[in-house]
């Protein structure tokens, strides 16, 4: 008996030593002694890999060092400056802060299905004199839904999902800013609810929004609607069959709609995107168009 443990500790033993990195088949190759274990039935293979699984999880939780654990939650903090140089024949030459983002998120209580975000972007005050307030992302997130996978909801203040540049982080722009169609259509909060849906060949967004803008509160009794759909037919493609290295094709459309209703009047909005990606080479084209101006009790024009 005290030689069964001393054996089983001793595997054991090298198990942890040599998990770093390896599959279970590059382990037998590599130890005897594993091989010699496993065929006296000291350990079985399925427990080696087990081992493996869990010792590599837990360096990995280790290793991600930008995650602080705060009460039984975490917080992940991130941001993003962006300072310009302007030369400028026709104007005053200057520089410009452009962006300070500083953004909060994590996780309530330990659970990965109860997630927050909060981002401020104190310049934004400075950009916009219409702004009153730093603040522009602050939701919460129910994700990993076991009654409904494959979907998350969002509850709070963010990005309606129009267009694809304005969905996409100021920090994976293409440029140093948005088009055209990015920041009239895109690029825009509202508060609200909505329901995402995630597949590798397909994305959908659908949402209920106040209507009154960012950081406002709302002006009546109505609700807009907003919703946006993304196809990625090579992706489809991979997951049927055998298909050749083509790249990434993503299709989509998105749209937004307010019904007439007193001084605030009926609004339209309906926008394509396309997007192609081949290893270092990228194709992008959107085209948009709206129907219809705000009201004097609502405070988004776009």
């Amino acid at each position: 008996m005290g030689l069964q443990r001393w054996v089983v500790g001793m595997a054991s033993g090298l198990l942890m030593w040599g998990v770093a990195g390896l599959s279970t088949v590059a382990a037998l190759e590599r130890d005897p002694l594993i091989q010699l274990l496993i065929k006296k039935g000291v350990i079985t293979e399925q427990e080696l890999a087990q081992v493996e699984t869990d010792l590599a999880a837990g360096q990995a939780k280790v290793a991600d060092t930008s995650v602080i654990h705060v009460g039984q939650g975490t917080l992940k903090v991130g941001g993003l400056f962006q300072g310009w140089a302007l030369w400028d024949g026709n104007d005053n030459d200057r520089f410009r802060i452009r962006r300070t983002e500083l953004k909060f998120a994590g996780d309530v209580l330990g659970d990965e299905r109860f997630k927050y975000t909060v981002m401020i972007d104190p310049v934004q005050v400075q950009e916009d004199n219409t702004r009153r307030t730093v603040l522009q992302d602050a939701f919460f997130t129910l994700d990993k839904i076991d009654w409904l996978p494959h979907h998350k909801i969002d509850l709070g203040q963010y990005k309606l999902p129009l267009t694809e540049e304005g969905l996409r982080s100021s920090a994976k722009l293409d440029f140093a800013e948005r088009s055209f169609i990015g920041r009239t259509f895109g690029d825009q909060r509202d508060v609200g609810a909505m329901l995402t849906g995630e597949w590798p060949a397909l994305t959908y967004q659908a949402g209920v929004f106040n209507g009154s803008g960012q950081n406002q509160s709302d002006a009546n009794d109505g609700k807009d609607l907003a919703g946006r759909v993304v196809l990625r037919p090579l992706k489809a493609w991979e997951l049927v069959g055998e298909a050749p290295e083509l790249g990434q094709l993503e299709v989509g459309m998105a749209g937004y709609y307010r019904h007439d209703r007193g001084t605030t009047r009926e609004k339209k909005r309906l926008a394509y995107e396309v997007r192609y990606d081949y290893k270092r080479l990228s194709l992008k084209s959107e085209y948009a168009f709206g129907q219809g101006t705000a009201g004097s009790n609502a405070t988004t024009e776009n």
